[in-house]
């Protein structure tokens, strides 16, 4: 499961959109006792957001990480499969190729499924756009979640703005902070652990996952240096 956050913040050149996600996938297996099946769940640390080759956009995804959803990142990511004109027409045709591919003319499964949340800057102003399984394409304004632990994210920044009149007064640091800040809410959902995080400019695209990483690994040593020290 997944949890995803964009959130939009500042206006004209000051304008930046930014992409976050937690890093907890969860796999399934079935496991033959006697003439039974138990049906296991592991959890791994895996990178969701991933920014295309041209720097234009970053995408994100829930729903089922397969086969074909790698073959369609991998197109997307390098321009075969054109993001920029599913967000011109407001409607993603492969993405629903790619959904309606797995159920072989028979029934609809949401959990054999894909949905999307794209940051990109092709006009050059920063954008959020929410694509829909059956591919429709929403863009964004303020602040959206989606994921298993959308409601304890959302939920955390429509409070967290109360006191603000417009996402447009809001700087991107201080975006980044309330955005850190929901997905810590979210984790209180089992399937939402971690974080990584892309932020686009009108001309920029920052990268902050490893970053992220780096400083958690460092807080953990010397944290542990700390506890040892009082013995």
């Amino acid at each position: 499961m997944t949890t995803l956050v964009g959130f939009v913040a500042g206006e004209g050149k000051d304008r930046g959109v930014i992409l976050a996600s937690d890093l907890t996938s969860t796999a399934e297996s079935w496991e033959r006792q006697g003439d039974v099946a138990v049906r296991r769940q592991s959890q791994r640390e895996s990178q969701k957001i991933h920014v295309s080759q041209d720097n234009m956009f970053a995408v994100s995804m829930t729903g089922v990480r397969d086969e074909k959803y790698q073959e369609f990142l991998y197109d997307l990511l390098r321009g075969e499969i054109s993001a920029e004109k599913a967000i011109g027409e407001g409607f993603f045709e492969d993405l629903l190729k790619l959904n309606l591919g797995r159920f072989e003319g028979r029934l609809w499964h949401n959990e054999y499924c894909n949905s999307l949340l794209i940051v990109s800057r092709y006009d050059g102003r920063p954008k959020i756009h929410s694509v829909w399984p059956l591919g429709r394409v929403e863009e964004k304004e303020g602040f959206t979640s989606v994921g298993s632990g959308s409601g304890e994210a959302l939920s955390y920044l429509s409070k967290a703005m109360m006191d603000r009149l417009s996402h447009r007064q809001v700087t991107i640091g201080e975006g980044v902070k309330y955005v850190a800040g929901s997905l810590e809410s979210a984790s209180a959902d089992p399937y939402t652990k971690g974080l990584d995080m892309v932020i686009l400019t009108g001309d920029k695209t920052y990268e902050f996952g490893e970053q992220i990483r780096r400083g958690l690994a460092r807080a953990k040593v010397k944290t542990v240096e700390e506890i040892a020290e009082k013995f």
